[in-house]
C-alpha cells in the first residue's frame, strides 16, 4: 500500500491513536462498522477464501463500506502498528492473492467513505485548472511529481474509474511519494493530512473541503484469520487444565481438546517453557514429571495449524504450604488471611535475630514486593499492602543465606 510519510508535514503535529475514527466538519455522523473481533483466529486455507463478513454493528452516516486487510505478522508492523497489505470491496479474502503463506496471520477491517468524494476530487485532479492556463496535473506536480501520469498508469483516466477504496489509498500513496507499508493509524494520519491540505489545491480539490471517512482504528471490530498448512488442519485447540497443581517430582497427565476432531494432517506436540526446576513433558501423550518447587508453562501446539494454547504448572512441596529447601535455624512463616484482599499479614517465627529477604513474586516470577527485613528472635509480623495487586496466585519467599521458604498465596 501507502507510505505515511506527510506530503504537507506543517500539518502533522502529533501522532496519536483513537479507539474509532470518523471524519467530522462538514461529514455526516457516521457509525464505523464492527465485525466480531474474534480473540481466537479462523482458519482458511491459502487458496481458500474467507467467509463474507458479518456486522455486529452495522455503519451508517456514509454510502459505501469495503474492508482493509491488515496483516498481524510482526514483520509486517510499521511504527503505528500492523501494516495495512489490501483492500476489498466485498471482504472475501483470499491468502495467495496477497502473497500470504502458511502460519501468516490477517484481519479484515470496516472502512467507510463517501466514493462521490473521491470521483469529484480525481475528475479535478486531472481535467481541473489550478488556474487559467495551469492544470491541475501540472501545478500538484510540484508536490507529487508524475501524479496523474502514475493515475494513470495504473487505470485511473477520470472519476468513473474509481470502483473502490483502492482508488484512494492509490492517491495517498502518489502523494506521499511511492508504495511503502502503513497501519490504520497510519492511513488515518494520512486522510487527515489529505484534509488539511485540500484548501491549497485550490480548483484541483473540486471544492471538497474535507474528505469523509469512519474505521475503527484499534483494530477490535475485525474478523482474524490464520493460514494452516493442510486442509484437515486444526481450527482451534483448548488444553483443558488452565492451571495444575501438583506436588514436587509427582506426574500428570495433560489433555487437549481439538475441534474438529478429523484434523487427522495434524500432530499434537507438548513442550515447557520457563524455569521449569527439572521437569519434563513427553511431547507426544502430553505426561508431565514434575521437579522441584517452581512455576513454568505447558504448551499444546498444532503442529500444522500454527495454534497453541497455554496452561500454568505450579510444583509445590509435598505439605502443600511452605517449602523448606534448608531451616538449620529453625524459621517458620504463616500468612493471614489466606486469601488475602487489601493487606496480607505474614507471621515469622524465628530461634534467632538477623536479617531477611521478603519477597512476592507472580506466577510468572515477577518480583513485585521485596524488602530487606530485619527478624527478631522469636515473632515478628509484618503488614503488606497488596490492594494495588491484581486477582491471583502469588509466592511469598524469605530468605537468608542459610534459609529459603516459599509459601503461595492467593488474592481475592
Amino acid at each position: 500500500m501507502f507510505k505515511s510519510t506527510p506530503f504537507i508535514q506543517v500539518f502533522l503535529l502529533a501522532c496519536f491513536v483513537l479507539i474509532g475514527y470518523s471524519s467530522n466538519a462538514q461529514c455526516p455522523a457516521t457509525v464505523y462498522g464492527q465485525l466480531s473481533g474474534n480473540d481466537t483466529a479462523m482458519a482458511v486455507l491459502p487458496a481458500g477464501t474467507t467467509p463474507a463478513p458479518v456486522f455486529t454493528v452495522t455503519p451508517s452516516g456514509l454510502p459505501v463500506t469495503e474492508f482493509v486487510i491488515v496483516q498481524k505478522d510482526s514483520m509486517a508492523d510499521d511504527l503505528l502498528g500492523p501494516a495495512i497489505i489490501g483492500t476489498s470491496v466485498d471482504g472475501l479474502i483470499t491468502p495467495n492473492s496477497l502473497d500470504l503463506g502458511t502460519c501468516n496471520e490477517f484481519c479484515i477491517l470496516p472502512f467507510s467513505y463517501d466514493s462521490t468524494q473521491i470521483k469529484t476530487l480525481v475528475d479535478s485532479l486531472l481535467a481541473a485548472d489550478y488556474q487559467v492556463g495551469t492544470s491541475c496535473c501540472t501545478a500538484v506536480g510540484f508536490i507529487a511529481p508524475g501524479l496523474c501520469d502514475t493515475l494513470n498508469a495504473r487505470g485511473i483516466y477520470s472519476g468513473a474509474d474509481v470502483n473502490s477504496i483502492a482508488v484512494l489509498f492509490d492517491i495517498l500513496d502518489i502523494l506521499n511519494g511511492g508504495t511503502a507499508s502503513t497501519s490504520i493509524q497510519g492511513l488515518v494520519l494520512s486522510l487527515d493530512q489529505l484534509n488539511q491540505s485540500l484548501s491549497l489545491f485550490g480548483n484541483c480539490g473540486g471544492g471538497l473541503t474535507q474528505i469523509c471517512f469512519a474505521v475503527d482504528t484499534f483494530a477490535t471490530s475485525a474478523d482474524y484469520y490464520i493460514i494452516p498448512h493442510r486442509s484437515n488442519s486444526a481450527l482451534n485447540i483448548d488444553v483443558l487444565q488452565d492451571t495444575v497443581t501438583i506436588n514436587e517430582f509427582a506426574t500428570s497427565n495433560l489433555t487437549a481438546s481439538v475441534y474438529p476432531a478429523t484434523a487427522i494432517d495434524d500432530t499434537l506436540d507438548w513442550w515447557l517453557e520457563g524455569a521449569t526446576a527439572g521437569a519434563s513433558i513427553d511431547p507426544v501423550t502430553g505426561v508431565l514429571t514434575a521437579g522441584t518447587a517452581g512455576t513454568f508453562l505447558v504448551i499444546g501446539h498444532m503442529t500444522n495449524a500454527c495454534i497453541e494454547d497455554t496452561a500454568v504448572v505450579i510444583v509445590e512441596a509435598p505439605t502443600g504450604v511452605a517449602k523448606v529447601n534448608s531451616n538449620p535455624n529453625r524459621l517458620s512463616i504463616q500468612t493471614q488471611p489466606n486469601p488475602f484482599q487489601k493487606q496480607l499479614q505474614v507471621v515469622i517465627n524465628a530461634d534467632i535475630e538477623g536479617e531477611h529477604l521478603l519477597r512476592l513474586t507472580n506466577i510468572t516470577g515477577q518480583i513485585l514486593i521485596e524488602q530487606q527485613q530485619l527478624i527478631t528472635k522469636g515473632t515478628t509480623t509484618i503488614n503488606l499492602k497488596t490492594e494495588y495487586l491484581p486477582a491471583g496466585l502469588y509466592w511469598l519467599q524469605l530468605s537468608n543465606n542459610k534459609t529459603n521458604l516459599t509459601q503461595k498465596v492467593v488474592k481475592q
